[in-house]
């Protein structure tokens, strides 16, 4: 996955991700339409969009060796799921269902893919819906026009979706459109008091059979799916789900859905900046799997990414022998050299020693002892780090990126020190 562009260069950039990620036999790209410029006007893209669709598509016609897709989400501009009450009322006009203007350039915009040559549309209405109630999962219609003009949202849902057959029916038949539901795993289906059921009982009587819906397991970012998730969600839609995979950075994730990170210093240490794919799956999902794609849910826009994605390449081509942390070795030592590969894996350890100090400062206070075991780790981190900025020099990418996530991180260590002092032992004096 791709996400949205700005500027020509970027699409330069993404061209040769693409490039070299079609090298490790990962053929299929989706790319996504928004950017923090245009969030709030997502419908209306830039010139340069137009054109980056274009170019990644005569790219596509050219080599041969990759599809590509298009990402769509109408609720983009609303930032997060919020509470209806707390929607301003200029924010529930920008774009709704039963507005023509709003539809058109819904259609406008898949239009522009169509013409670029895309293989498929995959309409998102996740993590974005407002919320009726004071529950997390009780999305609903937002504009008081929709409610009139639609019975609940699924029919809202269902006459967008389509629409967007009409529209593919008019260009090219082979297009497939693809969607994600609100409850997009078995998680948020528990929990949504039966929304979600009688949303499926309904959605899939009034939409094409074809349409693909994406899941992303048990949960959001899931690592571990067996044949009893996918029976439960198959249940609900009445077909295999394609996978959507959140779980590349599942452990390192922040804020609502975090992970080590967030809440476990102990367990933090066992994070890594490169991690390698290791969701672990049924032997045979590739046969249950929808469509039998897999959807990797994480933009490739970075030297970090690409390490990622080749583990899943590794994943995908040799799934029976696949092991992570040998695929991860194989990739590093491949891509920057033994020695290189050997100093990343004892910098990415440093890094997250200091992480673990920052969390353990911010949840029982500061003493002498954390300041000088994080001062410790920092010295350690930079020698590495300047071990691997003179291994990569033809190739500073990765180094300025690891530089960046360094100076963030010892930011944060220098804020923890100013907290008040742990009272356990050992404290500041």
């Amino acid at each position: 996955m791709l996400p949205g562009w700005d500027h020509p260069e970027q699409v330069e950039e993404y061209s040769r991700t693409i490039e070299e990620l079609s090298a490790y036999k990962l053929n299929f790209a989706y790319l996504d339409h928004v950017t923090d410029s245009n969030r709030n006007n997502w419908f209306r893209p830039a010139p340069v969009y137009k054109t980056g669709l274009q170019a990644i598509g005569r790219l596509s016609a050219v080599e041969g060796t990759f599809e590509f897709g298009q990402i769509i989400n109408p609720y983009v501009h609303f930032s997060g799921s919020v509470r209806l009450d707390q929607l301003k009322e200029n924010s529930r006009n920008i774009w709704y269902h039963s507005d023509p203007v709003s539809m058109n350039q819904l259609n406008a915009l898949f239009r522009t893919g169509i013409q670029a040559g895309t293989s498929s549309v995959l309409l998102g209405t996740n993590d974005n819906l407002p919320l009726i109630d004071n529950h997390e999962h009780s999305y609903g219609l937002y504009n008081r026009k929709d409610r009139s003009a639609f019975l609940n949202l699924q029919h809202a849902h269902a006459d967008m979706i389509n629409q967007f057959y009409t529209t593919r029916n008019r260009f090219n038949r082979e297009i497939d459109i693809e969607f994600i539901p609100p409850w997009y795993n078995n998680e948020s289906v528990d929990m949504s008091r039966g929304r979600a059921e009688y949303y499926f009982s309904d959605l899939l009587q009034l939409v094409p059979y074809e349409t693909s819906l994406f899941w992303s397991g048990g949960s959001s970012t899931s690592l571990v799916i067996d044949e009893s998730d996918l029976e439960r969600f198959r249940n609900y839609t009445g077909r295999n789900p394609v996978l959507m995979d959140n779980s590349l950075d599942a452990r390192g994730r922040t804020g609502k859905w975090g992970g080590y990170t967030e809440y476990y210093p102990g367990k933090a240490i066992m994070c890594n900046l490169f991690e390698p794919y290791d969701t672990r799956l049924p032997d045979d999902f590739h046969l249950l799997n929808g469509h039998q794609k897999l959807f990797i849910n994480y933009p490739a826009s970075s030297e970090l990414a690409k390490i990622k994605y080749a583990t899943v390449a590794d994943y995908v081509w040799n799934t029976a022998a696949y092991n992570p942390e040998k695929s991860l070795w194989k990739v590093l030592v491949s891509k920057f050299g033994q020695q290189t590969g050997k100093e990343l894996i004892i910098f990415n350890e440093a890094y997250f020693n200091l992480l673990s100090i920052c969390m353990i400062m911010e949840q029982t206070g500061v003493n002498n002892r954390l300041i000088r075991q994080g001062e410790e780790t920092i010295l350690t981190m930079d020698v590495h780090l300047q071990k691997i900025n003179d291994g990569l020099i033809e190739n500073p990418v990765l180094s300025k990126e690891l530089t960046v996530l360094r100076d963030e991180l010892v930011e944060k260590f220098n804020e923890c020190k100013t907290l008040l002092p742990s009272e356990l032992t050992d404290t500041v004096e």
